[in-house]
């Protein structure tokens, strides 16, 4: 049981180092930085009521049911760059509209669709060559995608991690066609911009979610973004740009707030909830207040190795983490990828319980099975269409789903 878990923190370890490579190069030369403007949104959008896109997820259908939290492996085979068989390499980022999941498949540099029902897999952008190149479908060209997220008008939003830019796929009403742009950032240009699209710049982006009228998103540089859909106006939300913590903070202040690689990020709404991978927490950030506050698991010394990054189960700051990265909601419940732990949690909002629903704490495998019983092997993404949650799992090459 020892050498298994010594075996997995090395695999999650080679594959935090890749995914964040990007992060490295931020701090060059060509980085660039300026005043940094803190702004919450006018208006905040309120919690679905019936079924709707929000936060890259189906929400407004209530709380998930689960049948033992069957874990099974829903597309993926092996390393590669195929439609029929579906392969993925590394595939990260994931997001639904209810009808088709769609995949930031980093290594492949492509966007992949799959049909839930069919669980037809087709590339809908990318995956010719590595690239900043705007276009439609296979003609455009991505750099480490590695989030994804939709909005209710047939949009896709992804984080071009290599690029530090976000693009934007407007959705075609037929089977192909899929338009690829530059919304904001700078193509291969690091930094801390507060500006109107292509003049912002970003660390290297990770996270991404949206309510539908703003982008919100995960920066490197310990900050949360924010991104008005309407403007393309690029301003710091919270976080001190290079400062890590993890420092709350009250009503108004969020420029006080620290975190420390913020991951994947989702909202219902009201509120933003952040996976604070090197803190090991989850994070809220009210929209209205800008109240920012820790929900579950507590940060301490010493990183992995430390006393505060483990597998317990347990309520609020007594729950601990093991560098969470993925986090969904449901309209009670957040779930949550921990990704060193290969694990996937629950946290319920009404009361911060947290409990592990699958896999087995630092055990890195593929066993599809019910809850523990099952194995992933450094669970990432994660998003539900209002039934079932669905998983990219990076070192396996695969998509998995927990029903």
């Amino acid at each position: 049981m020892r050498r298994s878990r010594e075996i997995a923190m090395r695999k999650s370890i080679a594959v935090f180092i890749i995914v964040c490579m990007a992060f490295i190069s931020g701090c060059g030369n060509t980085s660039s930085s300026t005043t940094t403007v803190y702004s919450l949104p006018t208006t905040t959008t309120l919690k679905p009521t019936s079924r709707t896109i929000l936060g890259g997820a189906i929400q407004g259908v209530g709380a998930l049911s689960f049948n033992n939290y069957s874990v099974t492996t829903f597309s993926g085979s092996s390393a590669g760059l195929s439609d029929s068989p579906a392969n993925f390499n590394r595939p990260i980022g994931i997001t639904t509209d209810g009808t088709n999941l769609y995949v930031a498949d980093y290594f492949n540099n492509a966007i992949r669709q799959i049909n839930i029902l069919s669980q037809v897999v087709t590339t809908i952008a990318g995956g010719a060559s590595t690239g900043s190149a705007d276009g439609t479908g296979t003609a455009a060209s991505f750099n480490r995608p590695n989030s994804i997220t939709i909005d209710g008008n047939n949009n896709l939003y992804v984080t071009d991690s290599g690029n530090y830019t976000i693009r934007k796929i407007v959705l075609p009403a037929g089977a192909s066609g899929a338009v690829v742009s530059t919304l904001a950032g700078g193509v291969g240009t690091a930094g801390s911009v507060d500006a109107v699209g292509l003049n912002a710049r970003f660390n290297s982006l990770n996270g991404i979610t949206t309510d539908n009228a703003n982008l919100y998103v995960t920066d490197s540089n310990n900050t949360i973004r924010r991104v008005d859909l309407l403007t393309s106006m690029v301003t710091t939300l919270a976080g001190i740009p290079g400062k890590i913590g993890s420092t709350d903070c009250g009503p108004g202040a969020q420029a006080t707030a620290l975190f420390n690689q913020p991951a994947r990020i989702t909202t219902d709404g009201p509120s933003l909830y952040v996976a604070d991978f090197a803190n090991s927490t989850i994070r809220k950030i009210d929209l209205a207040s800008g109240t920012v506050s820790t929900i579950a698991g507590k940060a301490g010394p010493g990183g992995v190795a430390g006393s505060h990054a483990d597998s317990t189960d347990g309520t609020g700051l007594t729950a601990r983490f093991n560098q969470p990265n993925g986090i969904t909601i449901d309209d009670f419940n957040l779930y949550v990828t921990d990704s060193y732990d290969n694990t996937v949690r629950k946290i319920v909002l009404s009361t911060g319980f947290t409990t592990t629903i699958a896999g087995n704490p630092g055990v890195a495998g593929l066993a599809d099975a019910s809850s523990t019983s099952a194995t992933f092997n450094t669970p990432i993404g994660i998003t539900t269409d209002g039934i079932s949650l669905y998983i990219t799992d990076i070192v396996n090459h695969r998509i998995r789903k927990i029903h």
